[in-house]
């Protein structure tokens, strides 16, 4: 039984000198790989605004759709062209965005609001304010948990410009993840950007004829109700 022991001995001896290698490098009783993610984690749990700086593009916390650029001049993110926008993930009940309109002729710029992957619109926000920014809440009153949103621009660049500096929730956001979706580039004209797509237009049994508005105001006017936006729904893919 002894010269048995004794044999076992140094393999018992080898492991234990491998347990002491593999948990060498502690704090306070916990591996540093630990210790790191657990920072990581913190850090991340910190994040409650995203500001869009000259940088934005390049934010870990943001997905970018679309063409957009910083514009010095009015410190933000500007956001011309139809289906442009952002999308965010974050954990909290409300996000609120802090943005800026150029007013033309046809009104304020519109934004459409998809939350957690839903094709349909969570909210409808117009920018009404066009000299300063304002903080402008989007969601309100969701469970608080993870979620996602995208906000995403109804019209077009030659009826208004948009600026956004800044996102905020009451929780925590997270990092963006790969959008894997098929991407769809689209170039057109009125018809393609859903200009007075959903104006008022009625048969009248009297003349025989169908009467038209004719209101081509932002108010009606929304790109994803467009052959597009129509398009892109059904292929699930990523409208440009």
């Amino acid at each position: 039984m002894r010269k048995k022991m004794r044999k076992a001995l140094p393999i018992l001896l080898s492991a234990t000198m491998l347990m002491s290698a593999t948990t060498f490098s502690t704090i306070n009783g916990a591996t540093t790989e630990n210790v790191s993610v657990a920072a990581e984690t913190a850090e991340e749990n910190s994040v409650q605004t995203i500001a869009l700086d000259a940088d934005y593009a390049e934010n870990e916390y943001l997905d970018v759709y679309g063409r957009t650029y910083y514009n010095t001049d009015n410190a933000g993110a500007a956001f011309n062209n139809s289906a442009s926008g952002v999308e965010v993930r974050f954990v909290g009940t409300e996000l609120t965005v802090t943005w800026k309109c150029k007013k033309s002729g046809r009104g304020g710029g519109f934004f459409s609001v998809y939350l957690d992957g839903s094709t349909e619109e969570a909210n409808i926000v117009e920018v009404t304010n066009y000299d300063d920014y304002a903080d402008v809440t989007l969601l309100t009153g969701l469970t608080d948990g993870a979620h996602s949103a995208r906000i995403l621009k109804r019209t077009a660049s030659n009826a208004d410009t948009c600026y956004i500096s800044a996102v905020k929730t009451d929780g925590y956001f997270q990092k963006a993840v790969e959008d894997t979706r098929l991407k769809v580039e689209v170039y057109g004209d009125s018809i393609t950007v859903g200009s007075g797509i959903i104006r008022d237009c009625y048969y009248d049994e009297g003349s025989c004829a169908w009467i038209d508005s004719g209101d081509y105001t932002n108010v009606n006017q929304n790109v994803f109700q467009s052959y597009a936006g129509v398009m892109a729904k059904e292929l699930d893919a990523r409208l440009n």
